[in-house]
């Protein structure tokens, strides 16, 4: 089956191929040309399966073919690079294939090695190596929030004695109103103070329990 994607990437994984032979030594400068019998022999040493012909095809002028994922694995094999580094440069894998989410059973001690792990990964680009990072560090995050706010309420308590007298104080509130005496209703009306209750402060001589000034006789 021939794989022959866009043209731009064909074109494209054509001259990293060259620059990798050239890197190896199998490039002649003089005739502008690439050694590809004795690439496709150095790969048989090196236990890949590199067809010569095959070997032709990715590396001509004109219209390039792209290798399968299969012949992508044997070329990384004679390149001495990453399987990942040739299926990318052939595009069967784009940055999008590396976006890494842990499983949330996954622990914070697992997703540190990983993360560790990734930072080694020197045959990925920078962008998708923080990429995947990044996925573990939003997945770090994620375990940590309930940690963090069982640890803020920990660290609050011993301010919840304040809080809890103000709360205990504003409960109290609606029933020292219902039992406060009022002027709006006549004395034989006024409510009766259940017992154990504190009575109502006393007003000042000529003021009136609502603060209200007194009434003249004229009145």
């Amino acid at each position: 089956m021939r794989y022959t994607s866009d043209e731009q990437r064909r074109y494209a994984f054509r001259d990293w191929l060259r620059a990798e032979l050239a890197r190896l030594d199998f490039y002649q400068r003089r005739g502008d040309r690439y050694l590809v019998s004795e690439f496709a022999r150095y790969a048989t040493q090196k236990g890949a399966r590199v067809e010569e012909v095959s070997l032709g095809r990715y590396l001509r002028d004109d219209n390039p073919v792209l290798p399968t994922p299969e012949s992508c694995r044997e070329l990384a094999r004679a390149l001495e690079r990453h399987p990942t580094e040739v299926l990318m440069q052939a595009g069967y894998l784009t940055p999008d294939d590396f976006f890494y989410l842990p499983g949330v059973t996954t622990g914070p001690a697992e997703l540190e090695r990983q993360r560790e792990a990734i930072n080694g990964y020197t045959y990925l680009p920078e962008a998708i190596r923080s990429q995947m990072q990044a996925s573990l560090d939003r997945q770090m995050q994620l375990l940590q929030l309930p940690t963090q706010g069982f640890d803020d309420d920990a660290d609050n308590r011993g301010g919840n004695g304040a809080s809890q007298s103000a709360s205990q104080e504003n409960a109290a509130r609606p029933q020292e109103i219902i039992q406060a005496q009022t002027t709006i209703l006549p004395p034989s009306a006024q409510p009766t103070p259940s017992a154990g209750a504190n009575p109502p402060a006393a007003a000042p001589n000529g003021v009136r329990a609502t603060g209200a000034p007194p009434r003249s006789n004229g009145e």
